[in-house]
């Protein structure tokens, strides 16, 4: 039987998917709610990204029976950026096709909504998901080198 290697770009494609589908869901079920502009409910986002880099983390460390630190570190940010990615991207086609206006609704609502464009809304959101995947990292890696 062939064992195949998990590397840290199957590890970040498998969880970056899991948490993009966490986040889109989260936001399809708050705009069916019409809670899309409690700006609070937002933190729910970090708490799907940190679950998914835990997880991933984990598993890198768990596969190897070590915590190598670069692999660790390389799993948990290509899985921000995946997540990232493809929620940016799902956002700038919902924007743009779907729901075209979606962005004068932000524009009204969100706190710097005046700046807020087709193009800016998911760039904001690819750098919120990756700045936060990298502290979730740091913070995933932490938390693992204390566990026994």
């Amino acid at each position: 039987m062939r064992t195949i290697a998990i590397t840290a770009d199957r590890l970040g494609i498998r969880w970056g998917v899991l948490i993009y589908l966490a986040l889109a869901a989260y936001f399809l079920i708050m705009k069916a709610a019409g809670l899309i502009y409690v700006t609070e409910l937002r933190v729910f986002n970090g708490v799907f990204m940190f679950y998914g880099i835990y997880r991933a983390v984990r598993f890198s460390y768990l596969h190897t029976g070590e915590l190598n630190y670069f692999r660790a570190l390389a799993s948990g940010l290509w899985t921000a950026f995946v997540a990232s990615v493809l929620f940016a991207a799902s956002g700038a086609f919902y924007l743009a096709l779907i729901n075209p206006g979606f962005v004068n609704e932000l524009q009204s609502n969100e706190p710097l909504g005046a700046f807020m464009t087709v193009y800016s809304a998911p760039l904001k959101v690819f750098i919120e998901g990756s700045a936060s995947g990298f502290l979730f990292t740091y913070a995933s890696l932490q938390w693992l080198r204390k566990e026994p």
